[in-house]
């Protein structure tokens, strides 16, 4: 959504990173995620003054970054309440657009994309993951990251941490019909755009049962190799770069292919209705 509809809207300032890289935002977003609050609270005012020259005061502005809502071992709270400090000038003109999506594609496109689940979850692959949830095995870690992705506790925290001004949409209908769900969504917003390019939107679904990871560096041998990696194109390659495509230059070489029980992927589906139901 935002490279092919925010990136595009003739009524409104968007702020974002996506095709043209914006080096401020990625600190903002660096600082966000990985400062202790010792360095971020150092950072402040340094991030306050990036997010106001981005900002039109006489136009709509819409700042999209999914990065802030990647799992931690805490959970969200930390960064919401960061994005208010950050934020603390504009808070009254806030609203929030959360695009909610299958739980099962989420948690899985993340496994794919990162090593990070696999250290949060501790395991060794998706698989054991599933068997977990099926054998009624969760831990109280496991759990903290699975509530990273209960979206009515998300929107409590957002409610209370930052506004109360919050829209959410189900990103489910847009693979069902993406024509009719953007146009109810552009009317319903009253945003703009020149053409809606739907054919762009979603291309990423895993569907096969063989995902390509990045898992590897698991293993010491790897990690050296990483590092050997890291080394050649650290110096070569310009933040731009190494943001869009040093990781799939290590994928290339490292990338492994992990097969998933599709059949068990509804587990965590259910989970959810579950945790829905009782809440």
């Amino acid at each position: 959504m935002q490279n092919y509809i925010f990136n595009n809207l003739t009524n409104v300032n968007f702020i974002g990173i996506d095709n043209k890289f914006d080096k401020d935002l990625y600190l903002v977003r660096k600082s966000i995620i990985q400062d202790d609050n010792t360095k971020f609270n150092k950072k402040i005012s340094f991030l306050r003054k990036i997010i106001k020259k981005k900002i039109k005061k006489d136009s709509i502005n819409i700042y999209s970054d999914e990065h802030f809502l990647i799992p931690t071992s805490t959970g969200y709270k930390r960064n919401i309440k960061r994005i208010k400090k950050l934020f603390l000038e504009f808070k009254r003109n806030i609203n929030i657009i959360i695009f909610t999506r299958k739980h099962s594609d989420l948690i899985l496109s993340l496994y794919q994309q990162t090593n990070l689940v696999k250290k949060l979850l501790k395991i060794s692959s998706f698989n054991e993951f599933l068997e977990k949830i099926k054998k009624k095995k969760l831990n109280n870690n496991d759990k903290i990251f699975l509530n990273h992705f209960n979206f009515l506790e998300t929107k409590k925290i957002i409610k209370k941490e930052l506004t109360k001004k919050i829209k959410i949409y189900d990103f489910d209908n847009l693979k069902e019909n993406k024509l009719i769900f953007i146009k109810k969504f552009l009317k319903y917003n009253e945003f703009e755009i020149k053409k809606i390019n739907i054919h762009s939107i979603n291309k990423k679904l895993i569907i096969d049962k063989n995902i390509m990871n990045k898992h590897l560096i698991s293993k010491l041998q790897n990690k050296k190799t990483i590092i050997f990696l890291s080394r050649i194109l650290n110096p070569v390659l310009s933040t731009k770069l190494k943001y869009f495509i040093k990781d799939k230059i290590i994928l290339f070489f490292l990338g492994e292919k992990e097969y998933i029980k599709f059949e068990k992927i509804n587990l965590i589906d259910k989970y959810f209705g579950k945790i829905g139901k009782s809440s």
